[in-house]
Formats: C-alpha cells, structure tokens, sequence
C-alpha cells in the first residue's frame, strides 16, 4: 500500500475511489463521504472521509481498505483531528494491511480484529425510523 505523498494526491486517490467504488458503499456510507468532500478543508475533507470509510469496513472492497489505509496513512504523520490518540490512525493502517492480506512486519505478527480501533459513532449506520402505525 503506497501512502500519498501530498494532500492533492490524497484527495486524487479518494476521488478515484469514490469514482471507480462509490457505487458498492452503503448509501449511508456514501452520503457522510460525498459530504466531506464537499468540506471546503482538505484536511476534514480527509479526515471525515478516512473515518467514515473505516466505519464501513466490513462492506469495502479491497480498493476501500486501500483507500482507508492510505489516508490513515497521509493523515497519522500530520496528527490532524487527533488521529494518534491511543495510536488510532496507525492502528487503522494496520488492521487495513491485515485484512488486505499483507504480511506483518518481520519479527511481528498483525493485532487481533477485536483490538481494532471502534468506528466513530457518527458514522455508523442510521438509526432505523419506526413504523409508520397502521391505519384504522
């Protein structure tokens, strides 16, 4: 997994994604990051879209786990939004090398799944609307 560079070449790698994935993401996923591209800060721009990627990992191809781990990967030297609290961003580029299948380091093994950092809340699925109550 090559980390951009830049962040013109991270924005570029996340359109190509959106571009090319788009389609295959949860349409919640999809609309928290059609809305963080449109934030006019490319570093929420990266962010927000990163994290809302990460959240839906469970339904991303191996393009999106790329794309996950290569923001975590621009955004970690940075530190942008506290992204190494508890070491979350380089725990995120890990746990994406592992499910892409990439060898551990040599000498290491990858973490366990369930050590993971947890998804933000915010990005998580929608709450379910009731049931509309049937009509008499």
């Amino acid at each position: 997994m090559e980390i951009p560079v830049s962040i013109d070449a991270a924005k570029q790698a996340l359109t190509r994604y959106m571009m090319l994935n788009g389609n295959t993401l949860p349409e919640h996923t999809q609309n928290h990051v059609i809305e963080a591209m449109a934030e006019p800060s490319p570093v929420d721009m990266l962010v927000r879209s990163m994290e809302a990627l990460y959240a839906a990992k469970g339904d991303l191809n191996p393009a999106g786990l790329t794309i996950v781990g290569q923001l975590a990967g621009f955004i970690v030297p940075n530190g942008w939004h506290g992204i190494n609290q508890d070491n979350r961003g380089t725990r995120i580029v890990r746990a994406m090398r592992r499910e892409l299948g990439e060898p551990a380091p040599e000498g290491t093994e990858w973490a366990e799944a369930e050590t993971d950092p947890e998804p933000q809340a915010r990005y998580g699925e929608p709450a379910q609307a009731p049931a509309p109550a049937p009509v008499t």
